[in-house]
């Protein structure tokens, strides 16, 4: 019989492998817009082995700050999730519990970008993963 966390792990590892540069692309744009923080990958709306540019969402806001037209959320099939967001907090939290890791003050953000795949909206199950910024090849 097959471990479903080893068939998982190798699903979310190539989506990783295959979607590699759009991830960095997205990432890098994002962190230089919103500061750091940390890519969620809902694994529920993901329909397929590659994103497309309708998956790599990324939220404008206002030049006012009062408004805001659209809110990285964990709707998205990819949202990249700003360290100063309300989302980052419970994540951290959850992660914390599940993996002793405080991705706050444990992971340097400005060497990795976190991804975090998600698979029901109650955040109940998720992976991490990491993939180094190298900034010189985006």
């Amino acid at each position: 019989m097959r471990d479903p966390n080893a068939t998982e792990t190798r699903i979310n590892k190539e989506f990783i492998k295959n979607n590699r540069k759009s991830i960095k692309k997205y990432a890098l744009k994002s962190q230089k817009k919103f500061g750091h923080g940390i890519i969620v990958i809902n694994s529920t709306l993901v329909q397929n082995k590659f994103l497309t540019e309708g998956d790599l969402i990324v939220a404008s806001i206002n030049e006012d700050n009062n408004s805001k037209n659209e809110e990285n959320t964990l709707i998205h099939p990819v949202s990249y999730i700003a360290k100063n967001s309300f989302w980052f907090k419970i994540l951290r939290i959850k992660i914390k519990k599940k993996y002793k890791i405080d991705i706050k003050t444990d992971y340097d953000l400005t060497q990795k970008f976190l991804l975090v795949f998600v698979k029901d909206s109650s955040l109940e199950s998720f992976s991490i993963y990491s993939i180094r910024i190298d900034k010189s090849n985006s």
